[in-house]
């Protein structure tokens, strides 16, 4: 009788986001770097922010203020279904940010 082996092959990618504005005052660490699963979209990375601000979160939940943001890479801000692709580096853009 012959054994079957069953593998799964799940890819993590390393995210960096960068962090803009009043982000900068959740975390000293700057950018915040990810693993996500392949598929996964900013949306995706939205929710792992989260969780990884409200670590060390010291101010207001900070759920309304990610959901809020805009999410790019060195070209554009992507829409919540784009889906990465490897290793990537991003910037979270809160809804008023300038200089």
């Amino acid at each position: 009788m012959g054994s079957c082996w069953v593998f799964s092959m799940t890819t993590n990618h390393k995210v960096k986001v960068a962090l803009f504005g009043t982000f900068r005052n959740y975390t000293a660490a700057n950018p915040i770097e990810l693993s996500l699963p392949d598929g996964a979209n900013i949306a995706d990375v939205k929710a792992a922010l989260i969780l990884a601000l409200e670590i060390s979160d010291n101010y207001a939940p900070i759920e309304a203020l990610v959901q809020t943001s805009a999410l790019a890479d060195d070209y554009t801000i992507l829409s919540r279904d784009f889906t990465l692709n490897g290793d990537v580096n991003l910037a979270i853009l809160p809804p008023v940010s300038g200089g």
